[in-house]
């Protein structure tokens, strides 16, 4: 839908960021370069044209010049529109975040990820089926795990699935997930396909620290039932349809990773110790 003019905007207003987009920032740069260019040719315009003798044919221009400009900036008001993608990305990714702060707070808590998933959905194994290691030796060992089983059908299987997937981690600290690319693929029922890359890292129960990176492709669409847990009413319906994983690569450390040896190296140094005791924020 379009709008005949820009939203009133008063800047000095506490709320004034709220009604100035990106696109109506764009939009004004366009203005203003396109009238600083018309201004320039008809300024060379008049200097020729009063050597000619001809002012009312240079008024011609100028005014003909304004009317293009005005025509051309009413186009741009009237064929306005919001960056409607980023509008999806901002709402599943609030999702998203719901999913990361449930599983830091409980890492076997699969509510927040089960009211947004779809019943009909159809997803990837979270089993590996192929493990190729990349460092074997060490206390660190680094493996990629790509995942082709056989697809799981239905919420209540992918919930047990993932449920086996983090089985192994005591506690979460962080799970970052980051939409980077969205594509709308249907309107009636809205639905979107998007890339996520993940970075989860937490502590298992023999105390190794593993860390699990990849990029999922999620397909979401908005159902009626689906809602989200911090809403009052259905303003992110959104629910997944369909889970497809890349390539994974995981990192397991056991024992400590690193074992500070400054004060041992620099024990016979007094000014290099004295510049290091007062702390990193003296």
């Amino acid at each position: 839908m379009t709008r005949d003019s820009l939203p009133a905007t008063n800047f000095s207003s506490p709320d004034a960021s709220a009604g100035f987009s990106r696109r109506t920032f764009l939009w004004a740069g366009g203005v203003f370069l396109a009238l600083r260019a018309s201004k320039l040719r008809a300024t060379a315009c008049r200097s020729y044209l009063r050597s000619q003798d001809l002012h009312c044919v240079w008024q011609r221009r100028v005014l003909c010049t304004l009317r293009c400009l005005r025509g051309s900036s009413q186009s741009l008001i009237q064929s306005r529109t919001d960056f409607i993608c980023e509008q999806y990305v901002e709402s599943i990714q609030h999702v998203l975040g719901s999913w990361s702060a449930s599983l830091c707070s409980s890492a076997h808590d699969t509510n927040a990820i089960r009211l947004h998933l779809s019943e009909s959905l159809l997803g990837c194994s979270l089993s590996p089926s192929e493990t190729v290691p990349l460092r074997a030796t060490g206390p660190l060992r680094i493996e990629r795990l790509i995942f082709r089983g056989q697809e799981t059908s239905g919420r209540e299987k992918f919930v047990t699935e993932w449920a086996e997937y983090l089985a192994s981690f005591a506690s979460i600290e962080s799970f970052e997930l980051q939409i980077y690319g969205i594509r709308v693929t249907g309107a009636a029922p809205l639905s979107v396909d998007t890339d996520i890359r993940f970075d989860l890292v937490g502590t298992a129960h023999d105390g190794a620290r593993e860390q699990r990176v990849g990029a999922w492709h999620l397909a979401w669409v908005k159902e009626a039932g689906a809602r989200d847990a911090g809403a009052q009413d259905e303003q992110q319906p959104w629910a997944v349809r369909k889970w497809t994983s890349d390539p994974e690569v995981r990192s397991r450390l056991t024992g400590p990773g690193f074992t500070e040896a400054t004060r041992h190296c620099l024990a016979s140094n007094t000014v290099g110790m004295a510049q290091l005791l007062p702390g990193i924020d003296h």
